[in-house]
């Protein structure tokens, strides 16, 4: 008889293979140790010339008890919920502690609805959305949860006082004008005008800011230094009159500017007044006007040439010299077109003839006979009179005005200055929030989100109080206060009234689609009945008891309460229950009559609906659920203003072992401080918690399994209140995760790809692949306040295929400019440590580094 072949080598069969984390060894004999014992008791036995039928009945007994041994152990080893290794028994394991696993949640978040013009009206529950696709990620279904009154006048609200009135000191040296586009260059004569002053500006510097429609003007030292300083602008004095004119398309000169320097020298020639003829030869030149059918006064300024257009009220700027600048402005009317001849008295000495005088010794003397006489010189011509004012009001004299100076005028740009700026009014939690017009229909509980103006920040909160202004009111303004349903979507982010608006129609919703399903009938008298769902998995929510799922069960039309158990149910209550198995397909299950009621006999007469999705697929960023599945008459576009969050997978076979036996710890109740902590690690979706207690209040920290906050705390706030003692302060916080970065120096085995090698750090440091072991420094590894060591990750790093010598060259908090080297980095119990692909650094023999 032939023998037959060997499943396997006898040496590969170790005992350690049977005996599930070497906890429990119930048959320790293997196939090698069974059939050793099986030759030695054999040797005792004389020969008896059948060798080969011996030795397979030998094999074959070995094989038959290694066998059995084999599977002992692995059903010794399901008995017990430390060693169980399959779903199904650690899922009944933790029944039989009282403890139902996670069940998952499905991702929660709101949307704002944005409606036609004029409409108003409800929007019931379970209005179907979708998010858009985006790469590989597919589309995933959305709905409403609640019926919610919408209105279009609530689809974007201004706050009331989102803008105070602008100041100005007078040593600013920065202008904010309106809009962009002016042209403006620094270096640019340009002017500064309004009601309380006026100046010449000496810019140096202009920029643009196009989100803000705003253009920034840098003064050098100050406004102007001719005149007083500018008042300082309080509120009760806007901005609104001011603006910088720029772009000057005038030059003006004054009449006689383009005479002879000779004969009118510039730096002699101050015109003071009306010209008179003067009775004697003056000593010095003297000049005058006289204007023909009018009489001189100093105030008149004489223009070179005579004006077509219209100058009177409008700026004009002396851009200096030898003098400071200054800005002044044509008088109102005063502006006239005249002939005006400037002239120019002066002492002459004319000789007319010659005397002789007889001299001592017959010598004549010839001497010539002079005259001194009055000499005039003139200029003539038709010109444009005007008068100028200074910002006082007063007149500047045309003696001040030198012959050759030249004034700019003509703006073609004027630009006014920004005369309102954001409110930088707080706008706190509790506190009052007036908004624009009369918001009739606004109740308290609905929802609206605060938003930054360019919606970069979002927080959706809920209306505590809604104060509705009189209906004859002016300026209606409807007062309302509220409090937080979300964090701000920037960490630590306070509101201000000039930079924020508001959101109303926002409705939550939830990841996944209703499903409605026949579930069958029943004979009246059968117990526990028992119906499967068709589609799975069951959605929930979170909720007081945990995990809720969205399920109505009706027989007949009349729904029926889900209990978690018949233990209080009566032969008359018309109760059901869940049951979830390791699969995740759920069943309901009803009574049999004494402990809940058997459903009355009918055919087909037993509904089920419910909605189907859970897990992360249901988590996406804001702005991304825009799609409207179904058309809808009042809702013309719908997005998501936050993130939708939250959505968690059901327990993995690792967390039920880790979660079946901590309610044991509280008997669901928190008394301690750390209770809390227990008690919110049963609560869906929160895979790590510590608290701690400061100044009489519990401070508790949850994280989910990606290390972020929960989305919804409200529903674990009610989860906990229900088993604490509520008159101790509670307060809920989200993890804040410190980036660890690590510089290293790496030599790899010249049999492995380098570039292969680094990967595999990266996913022994950071790697998060489904299947694969959870990288050093990712929540699935790092709990709350744990601390690292140096050592740690150089077993890590050493335990990676092809690392033949590597050297951590910087291992802290911060990024290596100083390369530092700590044994440990150690945090608080709010904080977690976490790496990504920006902090680590492979560093080359040379001792420079470059980012990964």
């Amino acid at each position: 008889m032939s023998r037959p072949p060997r499943p396997y080598p006898a040496d590969p069969t170790k005992r350690e293979l049977f005996s599930p984390g070497g906890q429990l060894t119930y048959l320790p004999l293997a196939y090698a140790d069974l059939l050793e014992l099986q030759r030695a008791l054999a040797e005792q036995v004389p020969p008896g010339g059948e060798g080969d039928f011996t030795a397979t009945s030998y094999d074959l007994s070995a094989l038959v008890g290694h066998v059995l041994a084999a599977y002992q152990n692995f059903y010794a080893g399901e008995v017990f919920l430390r060693t169980a290794r399959t779903p199904r028994s650690l899922v009944k394991h933790a029944r039989r502690l009282s403890y139902e696993p996670d069940p998952g949640l499905s991702a929660t978040g709101f949307v704002h609805l944005t409606l036609g013009p004029g409409l108003s009206g409800t929007v019931q529950k379970d209005l179907r959305l979708a998010s858009t696709p985006v790469g590989e990620t597919k589309a995933q279904d959305f709905e409403t949860t609640e019926s919610r009154v919408v209105d279009a006048a609530w689809n974007e609200i201004q706050v009331s006082g989102a803008n105070a009135p602008a100041s100005l000191q007078a040593n600013d040296t920065v202008l904010t004008l309106r809009g962009t586009g002016h042209g403006l260059r620094r270096g640019e004569p340009m002017a500064f005008v309004g009601p309380k002053g006026w100046r010449a500006l000496d810019v140096v510097a202009v920029e643009e800011d196009r989100d803000a429609d705003q253009t920034t003007v840098t003064l050098a030292g100050g406004i102007g230094t001719s005149e007083p300083a500018l008042p300082a602008f309080d509120p009760a004095h806007p901005l609104s009159g001011y603006q910088v004119l720029a772009g000057p398309a005038r030059e003006l000169r004054l009449f006689g500017w383009d005479a002879s320097p000779v004969t009118f020298p510039p730096d002699s020639i101050l015109p003071a007044g009306a010209y008179t003829k003067p009775q004697s030869p003056p000593s010095e030149p003297q000049y005058g006007y006289v204007v023909a059918g009018t009489t001189h006064q100093p105030a008149d300024w004489y223009l070179s040439r005579p004006l077509e257009e219209s100058v009177a009220g409008d700026f004009l700027l002396f851009p200096g010299g030898n003098d400071a600048p200054y800005v002044a402005r044509f008088e109102p009317g005063s502006q006239k077109d005249v002939t005006v001849t400037f002239f120019k008295a002066y002492a002459d000495t004319q000789v007319n003839g010659v005397k002789t005088t007889p001299g001592a010794g017959g010598v004549q003397t010839v001497t010539p006979v002079t005259e001194t006489v009055v000499r005039e010189v003139w200029l003539s011509g038709s010109v444009t009179r005007l008068r100028v004012q200074g910002a006082d009001g007063t007149h500047r004299p045309r003696s001040e005005q030198r012959i050759q100076g030249r004034w700019l005028t003509g703006w073609r740009t004027r630009v006014p200055l920004v005369d309102r700026v954001p409110s930088e009014v707080e706008v706190l939690e509790g506190a009052e929030l007036s908004l624009v017009g009369r918001l009739a229909g606004l109740a308290p509980g609905m929802l609206v989100a605060l938003s930054t103006l360019d919606g970069s920040v979002v927080q959706v909160v809920e209306l505590v109080s809604v104060n509705l202004p009189a209906e004859d009111a002016s300026n209606p303004v409807t007062t309302v206060t509220w409090q937080a349903r979300t964090s701000p979507t920037v960490r630590g982010h306070r509101w201000r009234q000039g930079d924020l608006k508001v959101l109303g129609n926002i409705v939550p919703i939830v990841h996944g689609k209703t499903v409605e399903q026949v579930l069958g009938g029943s004979d009246g008298i059968t117990p526990f009945l028992r119906f499967t769902l068709k589609d799975g998995p069951l959605g929930h929510r979170p909720g007081p008891g945990g995990g809720e799922p969205d399920l109505e069960v009706r027989v007949h039309g009349v729904a029926w309460t889900r209990v978690d158990d018949f233990g209080a149910s009566g032969p008359e209550d018309r109760h059901y229950r869940l049951e979830r198995d390791q699969d995740q397909v759920t069943s309901v299950l009803f009574g049999d009559g004494v402990r809940g009621a058997i459903p009355p006999a009918d055919k087909k007469h037993i509904h089920a609906t419910y909605r189907v999705g859970l897990g992360r697929d249901g988590n996406v960023p804001a702005g991304r659920v825009t799609r409207v599945v179904k058309a809808h008459p009042l809702v013309a576009r719908a997005v998501n203003p936050v993130p939708v969050a939250g959505g968690t997978p059901p327990s993995s076979p690792e967390s039920i072992r880790e979660q079946a036996t901590r309610h044991i710890r509280t008997f669901d109740r928190a008394v301690s401080v750390q209770d809390h902590a227990d008690l919110a690690m049963l609560y869906p979706g929160v895979a790590r918690a510590s608290a701690r207690q400061r100044d009489a209040v519990v401070e508790l920290v949850v994280a989910t399994a990606d290390g972020e906050g929960i989305a919804d705390k409200t529903g674990l706030a009610s989860f906990l209140a229900a088993r604490r003692d509520t008159t101790v302060p509670l307060r809920i916080i989200d993890p804040m995760p410190l980036d660890v970065h690590l510089g290293l120096y790496l030599e790899t085995d010249p049999a492995f790809l380098r570039r292969n090698v680094e990967e595999a750090i990266r996913a022994a440091l950071m790697g998060r692949e489904a299947g694969a072991t959870p990288g050093f420094f990712t929540p699935e590894v790092r709990w709350l306040g744990q601390a690292a060591s140096l050592s740690e990750v150089y077993a890590r790093l050493q335990a990676v295929p092809g690392v033949q010598f590597c050297q951590i060259t910087h291992f802290a908090f911060g990024a290596p400019g100083l390369l530092a080297v700590h044994d440990v980095l150690r945090v608080n119990s709010h904080q977690w440590l976490r790496m990504t692909a920006n902090h680590l650094y492979f560093t080359p023999p040379s001792g420079g580094s470059h980012g990964v």
